[in-house]
C-alpha cells in the first residue's frame, strides 16, 4: 500500500485524533482542490483554530503549525480534500 497511517502520540477515532500524551505537535496538511474557493480547516476540541483556501483547480494548499496539546484534546480537519489523495497529505510529529 502506499498509504501509511502509524500512530503513537493520539489514537484515530471516527473522525478526529485523539491526544494521548500531552506535548507540543507539528500538525502539517497540504492538499489540493477541485475548484477555486475551496479550503480546509483545522478544528482543537471543536473550535477552528487555521483555514486555507486553495485559489484554483491548480494550486495546493498548505499548513503547518505547532500547537500545545493536552491528553483527551482531539483535531479535525475538515473541509475538500482532492478526490485521488495524489497531492494531499496529514501528519502529526512531536515538535
Amino acid at each position: 500500500s502506499q498509504y501509511h497511517f502509524n500512530k503513537k502520540d493520539f489514537a484515530i477515532a471516527m473522525d478526529r485524533m485523539i491526544c494521548l500524551k500531552t506535548g507540543f505537535y507539528r500538525f502539517v496538511v497540504s492538499s489540493g482542490a477541485h475548484g477555486s474557493g475551496e479550503h480546509l480547516a483545522m478544528l482543537k476540541n471543536g473550535v477552528q483554530t487555521h483555514h486555507f483556501y486553495v485559489i484554483d483547480s491548480t494550486s495546493q494548499g498548505h499548513l503547518n503549525v505547532v500547537l500545545e496539546c493536552k491528553r483527551g484534546d482531539y483535531l479535525q480537519v475538515k473541509g475538500t480534500w482532492q478526490a485521488d489523495m495524489t497531492y494531499q497529505s496529514f501528519h502529526i510529529e512531536r515538535a
